[in-house]
């Protein structure tokens, strides 16, 4: 009896936990990364489907805010300067892929089945266009547990988990540690 209470409170405790995973594969990287780039600037955050722009505006909100409260970079700005310094980085992001999943397979099959994910394109430049980093930046949620379950993480739940992913991306990129 004792053997099933504690499996049921297993089973319960981690089906409230929704399982995301995540995952980024850099394309390019520049040999000058080590070069100290204290300020950030973050430019557009597009997705190639125009329904896919609200993902956007949360993706760019919450990489903004998830590269302020890091601390690698002294400023973080939301606008392009006129005269960006030197010592910046350029960040650009576009939203390539948004599959919702399917919350019926979640429950009925589980173990990854009608997972929602959703991929970013990230670059960052320096001043003068040059390519600096670009990577594939993925978020994948799988449901409660990772083996079906409700859902507890929306599109736009994810889109900004997608943010702080990139901005981990990037703070990995500069080879600086976090303050996170």
């Amino acid at each position: 009896m004792n053997r099933h209470v504690a499996a049921l409170a297993v089973a319960g405790s981690l089906v409230l936990c929704g399982c995301t995973f995540s995952s980024v594969r850099p394309e390019s990287q520049s040999l000058v990364a080590t070069k100290s780039y204290t300020v950030a600037i973050v430019g557009p955050v597009t997705g190639t489907d125009v329904l896919w722009n609200s993902y956007a505006i949360e993706m760019r909100r919450q990489l903004i805010t998830a590269l302020r409260e890091s601390h690698v970079f002294t400023q973080v700005l939301d606008e392009t300067p006129a005269a960006p310094p030197p010592q910046s980085a350029y960040v650009t992001a576009q939203i390539i892929d948004v599959h919702k999943g399917s919350a019926v397979a979640r429950v009925l099959v589980g173990f990854g089945a009608g997972r929602a994910y959703m991929t970013a394109d990230v670059q960052v430049k320096d001043p003068s266009g040059a390519q600096l980093y670009e990577a594939a930046v993925k978020k994948t949620y799988a449901g409660g547990l990772g083996i079906g379950g409700a859902g507890l993480v929306d599109m736009d739940d994810m889109s900004q988990k997608l943010g702080d992913e990139t901005a981990v991306a990037i703070e990995k990129w500069t080879g600086v540690a976090s303050a996170r």
